[in-house]
């Protein structure tokens, strides 16, 4: 059995990189020429420009810097895990994505450093581990929390934030899978898919047991969540796992590992974004902070809310389960709810200053109207000491006073 899965997250940074020991991501691929053409011939510009670094075009404003650990590159991880017995598992390779809004996203592959130990038991048992950053690996005879693992890697390149793991309660695996041993899609591989996607142990479905899934669930997700394209492989996308699994059908070009993720990690970082978003306005208070908030919603909406990503179907489709699966819908209308309730409160408030505004202009005209009534008394022959007169004209400034409030009031 051929297995990997890959580790991805969220964490925070100042917006500063040092740099010691990053690369670029296109280091590991063996034809960066080869791959450079394939995703011209795939991707639209717009999705190419904002998450394919080193082949964006030259216009494009520098969403994003993706890098890779050099360290791993030459000398991959070994750490051991307890699943049924002790177990040395291999990390390969990290990567940062880094945006510019101080939002990176990593991506950790993890794989048996003895391929045989891989089946479908021990991939459900690592899964069920590898999801908890508290997962306790060995490391050099020394225990180690995998969140410290990821953490030492990213302060290797980037000046984390101080709540850097704001979001890391639960690691999100992105897993690929194929069984040589299947030539076609069964009943008994949609279960084992399940219970992989779900980081249940395997039988878990068959076994009776009273926490087992329910019929109408296990039908909602293969019928709302599952990508079946061909009868020879399947995957699931939930909200915390993608998982596939092919039958005698390898990677061979790992488009899945290489071209796949990149749809995979843009969703993570709609969602991510989308969801401080909607954090950073809890009570809809109309100030300079929720114009920011407003104004910086609508260009990323401009920017990635992308109806496409590809000229072919595969990759669309697969952006489309993705972005359902991590509810970015939801976290979009809810957005733009509350900036269609701020837009109300902008207005309603422009209208309420247009009417101060109106009514003050219209106090002074009455002052201008009543200057030139006394004038036209006066030269009608009405005496000047009745019409300057202190109490008379506290009078009229009192009747003015008296209808401007009842005129405002009303308004």
């Amino acid at each position: 059995m051929e297995f990997y899965t890959i580790l991805c997250g969220i964490f925070l940074f100042d917006g500063k990189k040092n740099g010691k020991d990053l690369t670029s991501w296109t280091e590991r691929l063996s034809d960066p020429t080869n791959f450079r053409e394939h995703i011209g011939r795939t991707y639209y510009t717009s999705f190419v420009n904002n998450i394919l670094t080193g082949f964006r075009d030259d216009t494009a404003k520098p969403a994003l810097e993706h890098h890779t650990s050099k360290e791993r590159l030459t000398n991959p991880l070994l750490c051991s895990l307890k699943l049924t017995e002790e177990t040395v598992i291999s990390i390969p390779y990290v990567d940062f994505f880094t945006f510019t809004d101080r939002i990176g996203i990593f991506c950790m592959k993890v794989e048996f450093a003895n391929p045989e130990n891989a089946n479908y038991e021990t991939v459900g048992q690592l899964l069920s581990k590898l999801r908890n950053p508290s997962t306790t690996a060995v490391i050099d005879g020394r225990p180690t929390p995998i969140a410290q693992v990821i953490e030492m890697h990213l302060a290797d390149g980037h000046h984390l934030a101080p709540d850097w793991n704001r979001y890391l309660n639960q690691l999100k695996l992105y897993t690929i899978i194929n069984d040589p041993g299947e030539k076609i899609f069964s009943q008994a591989q949609d279960r084992t898919l399940f219970e992989l996607a779900h980081a249940m142990p395997i039988g878990t479905i068959t076994s009776g047991l009273s926490d087992n899934p329910t019929t109408t669930y296990f039908d909602t997700v293969m019928d709302k969540s599952t990508i079946s394209v061909y009868n020879n492989w399947k995957a699931i996308s939930l909200l915390d796992s993608f998982i596939r699994i092919s039958c005698s059908y390898p990677d061979t070009f790992k488009s899945w590992e290489f071209d796949y993720l990149h749809i995979y990690v843009y969703c993570l970082y709609c969602k991510v974004q989308l969801y401080s978003y909607n954090s950073a306005l809890p009570d809809l208070k109309i100030d300079r902070h929720a114009k920011n908030v407003r104004d910086s919603f609508v260009e990323f909406v401009n920017d990635y809310s992308l109806p496409y990503v590809s000229y072919k179907f595969l990759p669309n489709l697969l952006y489309e389960k993705m972005s359902f699966s991590l509810e970015i819908e939801k976290e979009l209308s809810s957005m733009e709810r509350k900036i269609d309730r701020l837009n109300e409160g902008y207005q309603n408030r422009k209208s309420r200053q247009l009417g101060a505004l109106l009514l003050i202009i219209s106090i002074l005209s009455l002052a201008s109207v009543v200057n030139d009534v006394s004038q036209w008394l006066v030269s009608m022959g009405t005496p000047s000491s009745w019409v300057y007169n202190p109490i008379t004209i506290l009078a009229g400034a009192g009747t003015l006073v008296v209808a401007g409030c009842f005129v405002l009031k009303k308004s």
